[in-house]
């Protein structure tokens, strides 16, 4: 609940930091005294281990010594007990590792919550494209992102399904919207949840790395190695080499028989060596994906949801004939397992000896008939969950950020809204275009915050369509997709000025209002690379332009004659920031009034620069 008080405020950011920090600080303290419990049992372990070999090596001379069954079923069971530990041994390394994990893992989201992400590696800056609408402009991938800040994605998938909805420049309905904030909702709700999806990528060591090849031979058919001629095959020639062995042990026939029988082997799967080897070299490269893959589809499919877009994720991994999905794909993950190195003498021998490749590539090719039109669509939907789990970050960590409400009209209005990428906290702004006011002018002197106000908008709108709760008071908009025209640059490998990349920017935006899309343009600068009387006559007609095909938005200028068409248009509005001084130092509030701007700051600039300036008489 919100009051109209500042120390109310205050105290709801204040509960929110500590509300989240306390528990994830709470989740370290308490996964480090499991890992104290885990060590003390690996200790004990390794004991036993210790104990019963040198036992083990003792009953073995004594056995050799004297030849007693006792002392050999002795020397059996601790043989037994031996592996028995040795295998208890690693799992609870296993378990040591998912603890340490889990360590990184809440670790990562305190320093998300403390607003100490702007050095997480990942800032989806492969994911930036010039010519799109916002992406660019308002900081959704790159240094200091959205995306830098949540993402929590762990998988090829994942990563790429954030990305996708991030950059989505497609106006949901307000139904859509209303179905992402309440699936944020609920897996904002579910955080063991959301780091167990984290936590398994990174336990089997899997890299996010692109799967187009893996989708693209789980889809291709190789019948042969289905054939009824190559099962007889790979049965009878094993048996064949197994017998050779016994006529060996009990004919005494030549060794070389046996050495004959591998040759053939060998020369019969020689037959089909190239799709052999991309098939099983496949499926070696992405073992440890596929068993991170399984894992995770597992934990969705166990996983209990209430809302409809988290069910509908859910639903794409549920089969219609009964089998599990992570069944599947964990028997996909055991074939796997069953590989290692090819150019071993051993995997030779083995292969050579029981057919080993044949009968690998009939259980991949009956797997692939069963679910090559599935696949793609499980790993899809552990993508999504993984995107949305990323969102949901936003809703668990800043509990006192609203929700927006989307209307059917096309105006906007905001209370107290600020960037909710400024760490600590953004200075806040109302604003508002509602009613025949379809245009606001900001003026202000350099530095006064201008440009900031207008990605504080733009950015709020985006994530009021991704379903995220916004950083304000209260926020209302219509369905508008944001267009911007702010950062242009040369590029010189495409002989493009700053000046032209800036006509290109705003020539998209004129053709989306041809195309009818509902424009809500953010204009820095607007033909800042050209002289003052075109660039003021270029803004008025563009500015003039997009409000008759029906498009709003802001305009930020140096442009001071630009303002008197708030006099002559109905539509426009002025509003500005300004500097003060104090102590002779320059100093802003970066907060939004009324009317145009008065002051200038320019000079005083240029002489802390060092230049020195006649004074006019």
């Amino acid at each position: 609940m919100r009051y109209n008080s500042k120390y109310t405020k205050f105290y709801e950011k204040w509960w929110d930091y500590m509300r989240s920090t306390e528990i994830y600080e709470k989740n370290i303290e308490n996964t480090q005294k499991d890992i104290k419990e885990v060590n003390k049992g690996i200790d004990r372990v390794a004991l036993l281990r210790g104990v019963s070999f040198i036992v083990l090596i003792i009953l073995g001379y004594q056995y050799f010594k004297k030849g007693s069954p006792i002392i050999l079923g002795l020397s059996l069971v601790l043989i037994g007990l031996f592996i028995y530990l040795a295998i208890t041994h690693t799992r609870e390394k296993e378990k040591l590792r998912e603890l340490e994990l889990l360590i990184s893992i809440n670790d990562e989201h305190l320093r998300r919550a403390e607003g100490l992400w702007k050095d997480f590696s990942d800032k989806g800056e492969d994911f930036l494209k010039e010519d799109h609408p916002f992406t660019n402009d308002l900081d959704i991938f790159g240094e200091s992102s959205l995306f830098q800040w949540i993402n929590t994605t762990k998988t090829f998938y994942g990563r790429v399904a954030l990305a996708k909805i991030l950059s989505d420049s497609k106006l949901p309905t307000k139904d859509e919207v209303k179905r992402r904030q309440k699936s944020i909702r609920e897996l904002a709700d579910k955080l063991d949840f959301r780091q167990r999806l984290e936590l398994i990528p990174l336990k089997h060591k899997s890299p996010i790395e692109k799967t187009e090849s893996f989708l693209s031979w789980v889809k291709e058919e190789n019948s042969w190695f289905l054939s009824s001629n190559v099962n007889l095959i790979r049965i009878i020639m094993p048996c064949i080499s197994l017998i050779t062995i016994l006529l060996i042990t009990f004919f005494k026939l030549p060794f070389s028989l046996f050495f004959l029988s591998l040759i053939i082997n060998a020369g019969i799967l020689s037959l089909k060596k190239k799709e052999i080897e991309k098939a099983l070299e496949e499926i070696y490269s992405f073992k440890k994906n596929l068993a991170a893959y399984y894992e995770g589809i597992e934990l969705i499919e166990n996983q209990t949801f209430n809302e409809e877009l988290n069910k509908s994720i859910k639903e794409k991994i549920n089969s219609k004939d009964g089998v599990k999905a992570s069944k599947e794909m964990k028997e996909l993950s055991n074939i796997g397992e069953l590989l290692f190195d090819r150019a071993n003498m051993i995997y030779w021998l083995l292969n050579s000896l029981l057919m080993w490749d044949f009968m690998l590539m009939a259980r991949l090719e009956k797997w692939k008939v069963r679910n090559r039109d599935k696949v793609e669509n499980w790993l899809l939907a552990l993508g999504d969950m993984e995107a949305y789990s990323s969102l949901s970050n936003v809703c668990y960590d800043k509990e006192y950020w609203v929700f927006p409400e989307i209307l059917d009209e096309d105006i906007i209005e905001g209370e107290e809204i600020a960037h909710p990428l400024i760490i600590p906290q953004g200075v806040e702004n109302s604003f508002n275009l509602k009613g025949e006011l379809k245009t606001a002018l900001i003026t202000g002197s350099n530095m006064s915050g201008k440009s900031t106000f207008l990605r504080t908008i733009g950015i709020n709108m985006i994530f009021s369509y991704l379903g995220l709760p916004i950083n304000g008071k209260s926020f209302k908009l219509g369905r508008m997709i944001p267009y911007t025209c702010m950062r242009t640059k040369d590029n010189l490998e495409e002989r493009i000025s700053s000046f032209y990349a800036e006509i290109l920017r705003v020539k998209n935006i004129i053709e989306a209002t041809k195309r009818g899309e509902k424009i809500f343009f953010l204009l820095d600068e607007i033909f800042k690379g050209t002289n003052s009387a075109d660039r003021h006559l270029g803004a008025e007609i563009l500015i003039k332009q997009l409000m008759d095909k029906g498009a709003k938005g802001l305009v930020s200028t140096h442009d001071f004659e630009l303002c008197d068409l708030e006099k002559e248009d109905r539509r426009i509005k002025n509003l500005h920031f300004r500097e003060y001084y104090e102590n002779n130092e320059i100093k802003f509030d970066y907060k939004l009034r009324e009317g145009r701007s008065t002051t200038r700051n320019a000079v005083y600039l240029m002489k802390m620069a060092g230049i020195e300036l006649l004074d006019k008489e």
